[in-house]
């Protein structure tokens, strides 16, 4: 049985505050738009297609030899704003180290209630492992990464893909900054979440709880490396820590790094904190750290 923490949501105003910060799209302090690394970049490809349009991507390529290692990116946004364009220096630092990055686009709230985010990440699994030899992809070797509302849903792939009712694709690894693990505590007549969830805690329950990737933690999850700003008052840290001591529960393989005298902004942004996130999906992912982009476009 899952033990219920205290998490501190009630503390945050999620989808007006996320949205605003998960969308500040600049590149970190002291680093130009000409220092980015030049990988090969396949526009807008379909990945799935809805009632209301086609979901698509963008797939970040390296030069190193193929078949490639995949990373899904999963943008933020608070479940109801952001584009994949939102992951393009995150993607190309991945794949400048050996890492394909394939970033997508998913439905929003709240014309999309949850599931739907969640259904289109699982979609670009399938998708991925489908279409794997077709982009030089190696589906025995594939991660999804995502921060804030990414990093949650990333979390929630990560503990339910596996699942008798999910698509049967294994992931390898999985990496969530700024992520909220835990809906189960939210007040209940709270309704900050009801453009999301459907209405308050008091009143969708399940929903709640079905969002709460705490709640599905098992032994047979993927490693999962969780990195959190330190002072990140928009997702309390405390937030990752109810899904680290889960995972540790059952004998996972996790790791939080709390990145000192940041917030949830910080975080996104932080150098070093992105190394650390590389370092571990090429360990994870069997990459070479020699590993390198060249231009090829």
């Amino acid at each position: 049985m899952v033990r219920r923490k205290r998490t501190g949501t009630h503390r945050v105003a999620w989808h007006i505050v996320l949205a605003v910060c998960a969308l500040a799209v600049r590149l970190p302090a002291g680093v130009s738009s000409a220092a980015e690394p030049a990988v090969r970049v396949l526009r807008d490809v379909e990945y799935v297609r809805r009632a209301d349009g086609a979901l698509r991507a963008d797939i970040y390529l390296p030069t190193t030899p193929a078949p490639h290692p995949c990373v899904l990116m999963i943008h933020g946004g608070a479940w109801l704003a952001g584009v994949k364009e939102h992951t393009a220096w995150h993607s190309r630092q991945l794949a400048a180290a050996g890492l394909a990055a394939v970033a997508i686009d998913y439905r929003l709230a709240p014309m999309h209630r949850f599931p739907a985010q969640l259904d289109d990440c699982r979609a670009a699994l399938v998708w991925l492992a489908e279409q794997a030899d077709r982009y030089e992809l190696d589906s025995d070797r594939l991660a999804v990464c995502g921060y804030s509302a990414g990093g949650h849903l990333a979390c929630l792939l990560a503990t339910t893909v596996m699942s008798d009712q999910r698509p049967s694709v294994e992931l390898s690894a999985v990496v969530a900054g700024g992520a909220p693990c835990e809906f189960r505590e939210e007040p209940p007549a709270s309704r900050r979440l009801a453009f999301w969830l459907g209405g308050s805690r008091a009143e969708q329950p399940e929903a709640y709880a079905a969002a709460s990737p705490a709640r599905f933690v098992t032994a047979q999850c993927p490693p999962v490396f969780l990195y959190h700003g330190e002072v990140d008052r928009l997702v309390p840290v405390a937030q990752p820590r109810v899904l680290l001591d889960e995972l540790h529960d059952v004998g996972v393989s996790a790791e939080l790094h709390v990145v000192r005298r940041v917030g949830h902004i910080g975080a996104y942004w932080d150098d070093a904190a992105f190394q650390r996130v590389i370092e571990f999906l090429q360990t994870q992912l069997s990459v070479s750290t020699e590993s390198s982009g060249e231009t090829t476009r």
